[in-house]
């Protein structure tokens, strides 16, 4: 499913910053932890609740009480086993949830608001999402570290993740909160906006929604065109979207970023202001030199210059 597979794209995405959270707590014994709610994981999400009514999520539980002898695995490297480590102790593996929690609740803005959900709802479901990655990264790693398997076959799963957000959120929101999932570029990208614009160019829930549908829109409209390329090796920018054709140059290939560029920037200016459109202006130039270094970069791999 293409919208599971967003999710856990950005699901995965937070396992460094958890894991740098984790190397920071081992590496400062002077660190406050935070105090353990619950060292017994609970029972599983049940089926789905009657409509109006959200389930309290559960952790799943620990692959292991104890280290497992494969966190000695030469596959791992020491931040990965000390990751087993702590995931294997109830107290540090509550800490590995809480950062992960902290990350989605600084990536997920206006989470509740978009989706619909009170302040105990959001809580929840923050509560269920933290978990997954900390309990998959956990299966992922002890399946890489044992030698008599395949690593390369070793899976990131994250169990019944439809039929729990189902029981978590009903029909209807859970598909609210796909659509919020596959909206996340979009929306980071107007966060950074709204964060420097002065306080007499406020941008509005309203506008802010507005500006993250179209240009979602834009980006889909390129994703489709591009179709079954965006899979392949010839990826140079996964965010614009940009991929290598045969015989394409550093120039054909700028000036396709550029337009797609000044395909977001007219739809951008339909909803702000001509101030708000000078500060739009300004960031996505900034993006734009990435583009262009990381097709210089992908150039010089494949030979050209």
């Amino acid at each position: 499913m293409r919208k599971l597979v967003i999710f856990l794209s950005a699901t995965t995405a937070l396992f460094a910053a958890s894991t740098v959270y984790l190397l920071t707590e081992r590496r400062d014994p002077s660190t406050t932890r935070m105090p353990a709610v619950a060292d017994a994981p609970a029972p599983p999400i049940p089926a789905p609740p009657p409509a109006g009514s959200v389930p309290t999520p559960v952790a799943t539980a620990p692959t292991s009480a104890t280290p497992s002898p494969v966190a000695s695995s030469p596959r791992l490297g020491d931040l990965d086993r000390r990751f087993l480590a702590d995931a294997a102790d109830p107290a540090r593996r509550l800490d590995l949830i809480a950062a992960t929690k902290a990350n989605l609740n600084a990536e997920y803005q206006r989470l509740a608001q978009v989706v619909g959900l009170s302040a105990e709802e959001n809580e929840r479901l923050l509560d269920y999402l933290a978990e997954q990655p900390v309990t998959a990264r956990e299966g992922f790693l002890r399946c890489r570290a044992d030698l008599s398997q395949n690593p390369e076959s070793c899976p990131i799963d994250l169990g019944p993740l439809d039929e729990n957000l189902l029981a978590l959120l009903g029909p209807a929101r859970q598909k609210r909160f796909e659509k919020y999932l596959t909206s996340l570029q979009e929306r980071r990208l107007v966060s950074r906006v709204r964060g420097v614009l002065p306080d007499d160019q406020f941008l509005s829930d309203d506008k802010a929604d507005q500006l993250i549908a179209a240009l979602s829109e834009e980006n889909e409209r390129r994703a489709a065109e591009l179709g079954d390329a965006l899979k392949g090796p010839d990826v140079i920018h996964g965010e614009v979207p940009l991929v290598y054709t045969a015989g394409a140059t550093r120039e054909s290939l700028v000036a396709e970023a550029r337009e797609h560029f000044d395909r977001l920037r007219a739809r951008a200016a339909r909803v702000l202001t001509p101030a708000q459109l000078k500060t739009w202006d300004g960031i996505m130039e900034q993006r734009f030199g990435g583009v262009e270094y990381a097709i210089q970069r992908f150039l010089e791999r494949r030979g050209q210059n």
